[in-house]
């Protein structure tokens, strides 16, 4: 004679899978009103809704006696699924379209002082999007894409950092609003440097000259030094870059030489004074 289950152990393991698909939904529903607070992305939220389809399906046909198929025809044959298939797919599937909606992606290209026509090709960008720095390397094309934006930063203003040799942004504090086609064109222009150098002048017996002309550059930048032979002179050059350098005393040259340009350490120039 076949075993049979008796009622009691039926409806023992109705409320197990009821309230293991209870607590699955509830955990769900809270993943899902923070989702956009949390900043989390699809791929985390897709791990999230297999354990509610997977109880959904358990509770409905296990429990529920319930009962489902879906049954489609392609070039390939026919495809039939079963109940528990079916809701698994259907809790999946709608899932992530309505998560879907909530996010974005923005597509930032990004340009040269020419215009839209000088595309950048290297560098990095880095945007602030909704309290999470993300970063990506700039393509071939010129552009990079930031994927899963949360909805709610849609036409706010968030800012956005390019790191590229020769370049940058013209005021990289201003942030940009993001527009309704969620395509930003960052225009980038020279960068501008400005390096303060300083050092000592003194002669070749070691005392200090006072009232020397340093020339940076070939008239790009000048100083005088004080009493004790120190100058300060700011040149819009790269640190690291060679430069010309003159000492004048009373019209004279009395050192003339290539420097690198650096703000440490202090240079220290030796001159010889001559016959005056």
């Amino acid at each position: 004679m076949p075993p049979t289950t008796s009622p009691p152990d039926t409806m023992k393991w109705v409320y197990i899978s009821g309230a293991a698909f209870v607590l699955t939904l509830g955990a769900v529903a809270a993943f899902v009103l923070s989702a956009n607070r949390l900043r989390m992305p699809n791929g985390l939220f897709f791990v999230i809704l297999i354990p509610l389809g997977l109880t959904a399906a358990a509770f409905l046909f296990g429990a529920m006696r319930s009962h489902a198929t879906y049954k489609g025809t392609s070039s390939y044959g026919t495809l039939e699924l079963g109940g528990p298939v079916v809701v698994l797919c259907l809790v999946v599937l709608a899932g992530m379209k309505a998560n879907s909606a909530e996010t974005f992606a923005l597509t930032v290209r990004v340009h040269g002082p020419g215009g839209v026509s000088e595309v950048v090709r290297e560098g990095r960008v880095t945007a602030d999007l909704g309290g999470v720095r993300r970063t990506a390397i700039i393509g071939s094309e010129g552009e990079v894409v930031f994927g899963d934006v949360p909805a709610d930063l849609d036409g706010t203003a968030v800012r956005i950092f390019a790191t590229v040799p020769g370049l940058a942004r013209d005021s990289a504090a201003t942030p940009i609003t993001i527009p309704p086609s969620h395509v930003i064109e960052l225009g980038l222009v020279a960068q501008r440097y400005r390096t303060v150098m300083r050092g000592t002048v003194r002669d070749d017996a070691g005392r200090v000259v006072s009232r020397a002309t340093i020339d940076v550059g070939a008239g790009a930048a000048t100083a005088v030094t004080d009493s004790a032979g120190n100058f300060s002179v700011a040149v819009e050059t790269a640190p690291g870059i060679a430069v010309p350098l003159t000492v004048s005393l009373q019209g004279r040259v009395v050192f003339d030489n290539t420097v690198t340009v650096a703000a440490e350490p202090p240079l220290r120039i030796v001159v010889t004074r001559g016959a005056p």
